[in-house]
């Protein structure tokens, strides 16, 4: 049997993954790696690492929820702060429908599944 290889994928070579479900996700090459698995040139397992910001504590007081100035004026003051950082897209959750709402108003794609925080720890040696 052939060896099984681990490498990343270049942005060039994305379209390999047609057919798979990485090709659905919204990725964007300036802030993202895809690191597959392949034996004979078949990719058997991939995963994207994302290198981005991620916007946590969205919260609006009660009674100006709704007030298109309030979040506009959030949204704006966030958008010029990763702009200036020269970041192109900013990961967030959206706890409440009106949150999401938000969120695809000004173009989030939403990502299926359930996030998970993971801690990174070195890999254990073969045995």
């Amino acid at each position: 049997m052939a060896e099984i290889t681990a490498r990343v994928l270049p942005p060039a070579a994305w379209p390999q993954l047609a057919g798979l479900p990485l090709a659905e996700r919204p990725l964007n090459p300036a802030c993202s790696l895809v690191l597959v698995v392949e034996r004979d040139g078949q990719i058997l397992a991939h995963l994207a690492l994302l290198t981005l910001v991620h916007a946590e504590g969205l919260y609006i007081v009660e009674a100006e929820r709704g007030n298109p100035g309030v979040s506009r004026a959030l949204l704006g003051l966030l958008a010029s702060q990763l702009i200036a950082q020269g970041i192109p897209e900013v990961l967030s959750q959206a706890e409440t429908p009106e949150a999401a709402a938000m969120f695809e108003a000004i173009g989030g794609a939403k990502i299926p599944g359930e996030a998970y925080v993971i801690p990174v720890q070195p890999p254990t040696p073969e045995s």
